[in-house]
């Protein structure tokens, strides 16, 4: 939701599914992201209001000053200055007055263009600063933060990945080397290049390639339809249930798994599913020619 109208179907599993490499750049109703973008401003504004009119008012009191010194139990939180401003109550009131200007006026600053970004900068250090000293829940950094990207004008960033996308392919690129003969293989293949958001891998289909040793000397023909290759730009090359673990710190979508693929014991444990999947991938797709596991011989059309 937060990177409504464009990229927040890159992240979703139906944009894999359906194999779908454009995702990022396809529009989405703007008024999704006008809706977020409303609530998020309207919570700093009538958070800084109750402050003004609620219950230990920040102008006519000094709540900062009496939280540093008589903190309610599961409030604040010892941090690094606290000593500092518990006997300075001039600092800790200006500090109070400083958090009430800039929660007033954050709708202001996130709705000009001219101020946006840095009211975007603003609020995350400020958010910062409140899970840093206050005793809030954790998903309250990663509700609020994120929400400020809302007013990032998505075509911004699209034309940002387009540029990475081209930069990358014109350097070298790790090429993901696979067996185009078997259709779970392709599939395969084909939502790792959903999932590959800068166009950092080059897909490389070994039976139509003439001279696999001149990509690199360990290939043939009969390992690469044992298994999946990388061969990154510093001829390094990677195989099998490597492969995926490498592709978890390459592709975006994959982040999520790198303590998976990294958790101890899953390298032990790791080579000998992906073997299995390998050997039997004829099981996972309806292709006639594969449900004998022809394509895993080299024999697939």
């Amino acid at each position: 939701m937060c990177l409504t109208p464009y990229h927040g179907d890159y992240f979703s599993v139906d944009a894999v599914r359906r194999g779908d490499a454009g995702s990022y750049k396809r529009k989405r109703p703007f008024f999704l992201q006008r809706l977020l973008q409303i609530q998020i401003a309207s919570t700093f504004f009538y958070t800084a209001l109750y402050k003004i009119t609620g219950t230990g008012n920040w102008i006519s009191g000094n709540p900062i000053y009496y939280l540093m010194n008589y903190p309610p139990a599961g409030v604040t939180k010892w941090f690094l200055l606290r000593d500092f401003f518990m006997d300075k109550p001039g600092l800790c009131y200006a500090a109070g007055l400083l958090i009430l200007i800039i929660e007033i006026s954050m709708p202001v600053l996130l709705f000009w263009r001219r101020t946006r970004m840095s009211a975007i900068y603003v609020g995350c250090f400020f958010h910062l600063v409140l899970i840093l000293t206050l005793d809030v829940p954790a998903i309250f950094f990663f509700l609020f933060p994120p929400q400020l990207l809302l007013f990032i004008n998505p075509e911004n960033i699209v034309r940002w990945i387009e540029q990475k996308r081209r930069a990358n392919a014109q350097a070298p690129q790790s090429q993901l080397i696979y067996d185009g003969h078997c259709q779970f293989c392709r599939r395969s293949v084909q939502q790792l290049q959903v999932m590959d958001l800068f166009h950092t891998l080059k897909m490389v289909d070994f039976q139509s390639t003439s001279h696999l040793e001149a990509l690199h000397p360990e290939l043939s023909k009969e390992r690469c339809a044992s298994q999946l290759h990388l061969l990154e730009p510093d001829r390094t090359l990677y195989g099998g249930f490597a492969v995926f673990r490498r592709l978890c710190l390459i592709l975006p979508m994959l982040y999520p798994f790198i303590l998976l693929f990294y958790f101890p014991g899953s390298g032990i444990v790791g080579p000998f599913v992906y073997r299995w999947v390998a050997q039997n991938r004829y099981l996972f797709h309806f292709n006639k020619t594969c449900k004998d596991n022809a394509c895993f011989l080299g024999h697939g059309k």
